[in-house]
């Protein structure tokens, strides 16, 4: 299995068995290495360097960059997350290298200006966001930017959360946004990636790359379970239990629950491929120790 050296995006490395970040025209391999930080609390990482420009994915604050190209007012970088590839405005930027220590484990987090609830709130960080932490004040933590944060908020990033459905579940309701990876909007894909990154598995960004390189695939007739990935074409979720699945979609334009029949025939009214692409298992419940239980 081929994988990113261990680097500034946290704890693990991507899964990546096919080689897409060296073949895959919307990823770029940067080789581990990061020259820059997100500073703000989310940006859209756009597919040219012009603020009408598609979005192509989106950008947490914290996570590390590799920049690869500049074009006036807009950067051209790799996430190191992912590898996907896009522009981003200069002042989405630090160049001021920040190795994370804790990630944001709440849906939403405020950076406060003091360690008081009554002080300015600076920010509110997305579930996902990185964090060092320099300091401790009671329920509060300081960190490297010289904000406060609730400490409940954060978890080292090195811990690895038991259930990814428990993770998704806490986003339902959440508006479906094409290219979106918070709270405030995400997409099938995104969905995926958010949680299992919360149970210390990287996987890629879109969903065909996903459904070549987690876990492996069941056979047909299996019975699925919780916490298995269903695939579609252009469309992923995870089954809840053997009949339903969460996923972020365009149907509800949110994060719903959904009979996985209802999904099958939904897509089926869209194209012209088989509706259904099949199960694939990993093994969350074991703390990301291992990509799947075969």
């Amino acid at each position: 299995m081929n994988t990113t050296p261990s680097n500034r995006s946290g704890h693990t490395a991507l899964i990546d068995p096919e080689g897409a970040l060296t073949h895959d025209s919307r990823l770029h391999d940067a080789k581990g290495q990061a020259d820059a930080n997100i500073v703000k609390p989310h940006v859209r990482l756009r597919g040219a360097p012009d603020n009408g420009a598609p979005t192509v994915s989106e950008l947490l604050y914290g996570e590390p960059v590799a920049r690869i190209g500049i074009q006036g007012d807009w950067i051209e970088v790799a996430s190191l997350t992912d590898g996907y590839r896009g522009w981003l405005p200069r002042g989405a930027l630090t160049t001021a290298l920040t190795d994370p220590t804790h990630r944001i484990s709440a849906v939403w987090a405020h950076r406060y200006a003091a360690p008081d609830i009554k002080a300015p709130p600076l920010a509110v960080l997305p579930l996902g966001a990185l964090v060092a932490v320099t300091a401790r004040e009671g329920r509060f933590v300081q960190t490297r930017d010289g904000g406060w944060m609730i400490g409940q908020h954060l978890c080292p990033v090195e811990h690895a959360a038991q259930d990814a459905v428990g993770v998704a579940e806490m986003l339902l309701g959440s508006p479906y946004l094409w290219g979106g990876r918070t709270p405030a909007g995400l997409d099938c894909s995104a969905l995926v990636q958010i949680a299992l990154d919360a149970c210390g598995l990287k996987v890629h960004r879109d969903s065909d790359l996903q459904r070549g390189s987690i876990g492996h695939a069941l056979p047909r007739g299996a019975r699925p379970r919780r916490g298995d990935l269903a695939f579609f074409p252009g469309h992923v979720g995870f089954m809840v239990d053997e009949s339903h699945l969460i996923h972020a979609n365009a149907t509800h334009m949110a994060v719903t629950v959904d009979t996985l029949e209802a999904v099958i025939a939904w897509v089926a009214s869209e194209t012209d491929k088989p509706p259904f692409s099949g199960f694939r298992r990993t093994a969350t419940g074991t703390g990301g120790a291992k990509q799947s239980d075969q």
